[in-house]
């Protein structure tokens, strides 16, 4: 059996994503040990296949080098000396390139700006990226948009019994990860405030989701008779939670990618990013891509963000509009309709709006 190393820290989502790839290599007879972020430490757990070789990215990344050389001695001391047919780096920041300087490898990967062999393009799917950057073109062409990794345990309890009636999830916040907050790709809070309230008016069950960092959000919600989990759930827990939803609502964040690993459907909302290259590929999954017509959309270049004073690509989408999906969603579901993937194109001017 080969061997392959994966140093992926970063975001939930790009966790999600890159597990499609980890899942690709194993198919191809690799055994995965991976490196990675204490949050994302519980999702990784959710896998048998998954060595996970857990990291402290606060002090690597934040601590100075008072906390990160320490750091890195730890996990050195961890793997220093095992041998790796394929070691693969999926970040483009040189200091994750360190962690995995102890080991003998076979072959090194990692990303790499101004490299097209070692980028991630744009315009695809990461978990399509992943892979191709882990295996070269040696391997041929890669099957077009990896489909999510279902986990194989969940040892996490349910917080929530099976709904009596239609239960939809929110997940208004998210967005940010140790290095920065990404605050444009977030449909307004105050929209997501809007649409609590029609649901709720249609005696349809509401959850709010996130994790403690997203508390922040939770007044916004005061007054209304929504179920609060912002903060009270592990990851493993959220995946049964959204499995228990008809429908999870979210933007562009960790949340997306964790209901791509259930059997609920998915109203996701864009702006500054493509949803082909991010939406969780498998039925029932849709995106309202907003901004048609807006010459700066998409401003996500793979790195950055445009300088932008508003997000009127995301923010322009209503809660009316986003309301009769869910609704639509929800019919689907109890007529048993299975819709594939697809992205909706929302132009702000005269609301018209394209299926592509």
């Amino acid at each position: 059996m080969k061997k392959a190393l994966i140093v992926k820290l970063a975001g939930i989502g790009d966790v999600v994503m890159a597990l499609s790839s980890a899942r690709a290599l194993r198919e191809r007879g690799y055994d995965i040990a991976w490196i990675c972020g204490k949050t994302a430490l519980p999702l990784l757990d959710c896998y048998s296949w998954v060595e996970p070789i857990v990291v402290d990215e606060q002090k690597l990344l934040r601590g100075g080098i008072a906390q990160a050389f320490p750091e890195l001695l730890r996990v050195w001391s961890l793997i220093s000396g095992r041998y790796f047919d394929l070691v693969a780096v999926l970040q483009y920041d040189w200091r994750y390139k360190l962690l995995a300087l102890t080991v003998r490898a076979g072959r090194r990967v990692s990303l790499r700006t101004g490299d097209r062999c070692r980028s991630l393009i744009a315009e695809r799917h990461h978990s399509d990226e992943y892979f191709r950057v882990m295996c070269g073109p040696e391997y041929g062409p890669v099957t077009q948009a990896l489909a999510p990794e279902i986990p194989d345990r969940l040892p996490g309890r349910k917080i929530l019994t099976k709904p009596t009636g239609k239960r939809v999830a929110l997940a208004p916040a998210g967005a940010r990860n140790v290095l920065r907050d990404d605050g444009l790709r977030r449909w307004p809070v105050g929209h997501y405030v809007e649409l609590a309230r029609r649901l709720l008016s249609r005696r349809i069950e509401v959850v709010i989701t996130g994790s403690t960092s997203d508390t922040w959000a939770v007044p916004e919600f005061r007054g209304l008779d929504v179920i609060d989990l912002i903060g009270n759930s592990t990851l493993p827990e959220l995946i049964q939670l959204f499995d228990e939803c008809d429908v999870v609502v979210t933007h562009d964040t960790g949340a997306l990618h964790i209901a791509g690993l259930t059997r609920s459907a998915i109203v996701a909302i864009f702006g500054p990013t493509n949803p082909w290259g991010r939406l969780p590929r498998r039925p029932d999954a849709l995106a309202i891509w907003g901004g048609e017509g807006f010459a700066c959309r998409p401003c996500y270049d793979g790195h950055s963000y445009a300088n932008c004073a508003s997000n009127d690509c995301i923010s322009t989408i209503t809660p009316a509009f986003v309301e009769q999906q869910v609704l639509m969603a929800l019919e689907n579901r109890a007529q048993q309709v299975v819709t594939p993937a697809l992205v909706m194109l929302y132009r702000t001017d005269d609301h018209l709006v394209s299926v592509s």
